[in-house]
C-alpha cells in the first residue's frame, strides 16, 4: 500500500519493513510556501477530517491564510517529525500540530522549537507541557481495548487469556513505529526493557498478532470481526461504537508510579524556530489550545478529553475519560525509551 493512499494495509509483521514516508498532499510544500504576510504554516499529524474545520474556522474569523500540511493514517507524526528536522536550517513551517507528545519533544531536544508561554500555556497541568514553553498539550485520547462482543466479553480476564492462547488471527495494534501506538510501546519498554519488550511481541505473535497500518483500522478490524480484540485509542472505538458496530472498550493500563495507570496522549501545539510567520502561528496556537477548540473536539466524533477547566459541561462519555486521564501514567522522560523502541524495531528488520 502507497502511504499516498487511506486504503486500509494489514501484514502481520508490516512495522518490519520499510515505511513510507509519503504525505497526503495539503496546501502547502516546498514549492508554495512564501506567500504574503497574513498567513501561517501548520504541519498537521491531527486526523485531517477533525483538524481541517477547526484550521478553516480561523483562517475565516482572523483573515489570516492557513496553509496545512497533513501526515497519513499509516506515518502519523513520524514523517512530518522528520520533514522539520530536515527543513531545520530553512523552516517551512511556523506551528506544528502533532497527534501526540514524542515528536514534539524530539524536536524540542533538537533545539528546532520556539518558546511560547501563552494564557493556555499557563492554564494547562505541568504534566501536559514543557516547562520551557517549547510545547503544549491538548485533547487527550486513551488508549483502549478494543474488544469484538460477539467474540469475546468485554472483560481484562478474557482479553488477557485471549492473549495467552494460540490462534492465527486474535488480536490488532497499528504500527509501532508511528502514533500514540509508538508512545505505548515506549511506555511498554520503559516497564519491560528490552528483553521483556521482545519477550512480550513474540507472545504477541503467538496470539495471532495482526499488524494494522493505523489506529482506525485496528478499529476496523475488530468491528468486522476479522480479530477479537485490539489496541486503539478513544476517537477511533466511537467512531465504530457510534457506527453501530459490536465492540466495547477498555482503558489499557501500564506501570506507573503508584500502580497500573491508564494512558492519555495528548496532541501538542509547538511554534517553530525561525518560522516565517512567529506572530501569527502565537495566534494559532492560543486559538487551538483555547476553550472553543477543546469544547469542540469533546463534542465532536473525536471525542478529545479537555486538558484545561472548561465552563461547559462534557459529554457523558467524555466525562468519564477525563476521571481516567486524571490519573494517567506520566509521560515525562520518555524519549530514552522511544529510540530504544525505534532502534529495536530496525534491528528485528534487519
Amino acid at each position: 500500500m502507497s502511504a499516498e493512499t487511506n486504503e486500509i494495509g494489514v501484514s502481520r509483521r508490516a512495522f518490519l519493513g520499510t515505511a513510507s514516508a509519503g504525505l497526503l498532499a495539503g496546501s502547502v510544500g516546498a514549492g508554495c510556501v512564501g506567500g504574503g504576510e497574513d498567513e501561517v504554516v501548520v504541519y498537521c499529524a491531527a486526523d485531517r477530517l477533525h483538524a481541517e474545520l477547526i484550521l478553516r474556522d480561523f483562517e475565516d474569523r482572523t483573515g489570516i491564510r492557513v496553509r496545512a500540511k497533513y501526515d497519513t493514517e499509516a506515518t502519523k507524526s513520524l514523517s512530518l517529525v522528520g520533514s522539520l528536522i530536515r527543513e531545520a536550517d530553512a523552516p517551512l513551517c511556523d506551528l506544528f500540530w502533532n497527534n501526540e507528545r514524542g515528536g514534539t519533544e524530539d524536536l524540542a531536544a533538537r533545539g528546532l522549537l520556539a518558546p511560547y508561554e501563552g494564557h493556555a500555556w499557563q492554564n494547562t497541568p505541568a504534566r501536559h507541557r514543557d516547562p520551557e514553553g517549547l510545547w503544549c498539550g491538548f485533547g487527550g485520547r486513551l488508549r483502549v481495548w478494543i474488544v469484538n462482543t460477539d467474540r469475546l466479553p468485554t472483560t481484562r480476564a478474557a482479553v488477557d487469556a485471549e492473549l495467552a492462547k494460540a490462534a492465527e488471527i486474535s488480536f490488532a495494534h497499528a504500527n509501532p513505529r508511528y502514533g500514540t501506538t509508538l508512545t505505548h510501546f515506549s511506555l511498554l519498554h520503559r516497564e519491560l526493557g528490552d528483553e521483556g519488550l521482545q519477550a512480550f511481541a513474540d507472545r504477541l505473535d503467538e496470539a495471532g498478532r495482526v499488524i494494522a497500518s493505523g489506529n482506525a483500522a485496528v478499529k476496523d478490524l475488530v468491528a468486522a470481526g476479522t480479530v477479537a480484540c485490539g489496541w486503539t485509542d478513544t476517537d477511533d472505538a466511537h467512531a465504530a461504537i457510534e457506527a453501530g458496530a459490536p465492540v466495547e472498550t477498555l482503558p489499557i493500563e501500564v506501570d506507573g508510579p503508584d500502580g497500573p495507570a491508564p494512558i492519555c496522549i495528548p496532541n501538542t501545539v509547538a511554534l517553530i524556530r525561525g518560522g516565517r510567520h512567529p506572530a501569527q502561528a502565537a495566534q494559532l496556537a492560543d486559538w487551538l489550545l483555547g476553550e472553543e477548540v477543546a469544547v469542540r473536539l469533546a463534542n465532536g466524533p473525536s471525542r478529545q478529553i479537555p486538558l484545561t477547566p472548561i465552563t461547559e459541561p462534557l459529554p457523558e462519555d467524555v466525562a468519564q475519560f477525563a476521571e481516567l486521564a486524571a490519573n494517567a501514567v506520566p509521560l515525562a522522560g520518555l524519549a530514552p525509551h522511544r529510540d530504544a523502541v525505534l532502534q529495536w524495531l530496525t534491528g528485528a528488520a534487519a
